[in-house]
């Protein structure tokens, strides 16, 4: 591929002081027409010198050019940069230090997003299924949950959780509930007393036997107090005692 263009060096100033303008116009036409298909024109002896002088300069840059592009050509077909070549000894430099701990920063960062975006789905993902599963329970139990029933039971479930909405719908439900006042009434008291699943369930079991019923242990606790009765010292009456002598 041949050169595309003609360099124009301020050292053409001084070939062409002495030519007018025209003259100037005629020489640059003729070198860019040389530059284009090598066309030599016919010009003026003083035209020409300038011609000549700008000729040489382009020549030599052409036949360095030719060099430069058979040279990539060359090492193109051998499939690699030539030997002694900056780019073939060029090695990946170590990174520096501040450099590592940005990018493990980054790399760190990144992570954390995608953990927290993950889990943000998942949180999404099970509290709609569970609201699903709950809603079912309600409308077996209760009938048809309208939205306002909806919307009460989602904002019970973020304060009592979902196991303990679960098991008060599955306990109201047994014990003849069938309206939702009856339901909304227990969820409202557990909410009073800041109940969990475990002290809610302790608390039916001790509704169902009675507060003052005796639990029976599986193996006796130790303290027989039968066993070793302490008799209380009698009491004397007092005309049983001797009377005191008067000094």
């Amino acid at each position: 591929m041949a050169m595309c263009y003609v360099q124009m060096y301020f050292s053409y100033l001084e070939p062409l002081a002495d030519l007018t303008d025209e003259e100037v116009g005629r020489v640059v036409r003729a070198i860019l027409k040389y530059g284009a298909d090598k066309t030599i024109p016919d010009l003026p002896p003083s035209e020409r010198m300038a011609f000549t002088f700008m000729k040489t300069n382009f020549d030599r840059e052409a036949a360095a050019y030719d060099a430069k592009v058979e040279k990539k050509r060359e090492n193109g077909k051998k499939g690699g940069a030539p030997v002694g070549n900056q780019n073939a000894r060029k090695q990946k430099q170590p990174k520096q230090p501040k450099e590592e701990e940005k990018e493990e920063e980054e790399e760190e960062t990144n992570k954390k997003e995608e953990s927290s975006s993950s889990k943000e789905e998942g949180v999404v993902l099970t509290t709609t299924t569970t609201m699903t599963t709950l809603i079912e329970s309600y409308e077996g139990a209760y009938g048809t949950a309208t939205p306002v029933i909806r919307r009460s039971l989602g904002s019970y479930v973020e304060s009592l959780g979902p196991e303990l909405v679960s098991k008060v719908i599955e306990v109201t439900a047994q014990a003849g509930g069938q309206k939702w006042p009856y339901l909304a009434k227990s969820l409202e008291e557990c909410k009073r007393k800041g109940m969990d699943l475990a002290a809610y369930e302790a608390e039916q079991i001790r509704r169902k036997v009675g507060y003052n019923a005796r639990v029976d242990r599986p193996t006796p606790s130790g303290n027989d107090f039968l066993a070793r009765p302490v008799r209380r010292p009698l009491r004397m009456k007092r005309e049983d005692c001797s009377p005191c002598s008067i000094t």
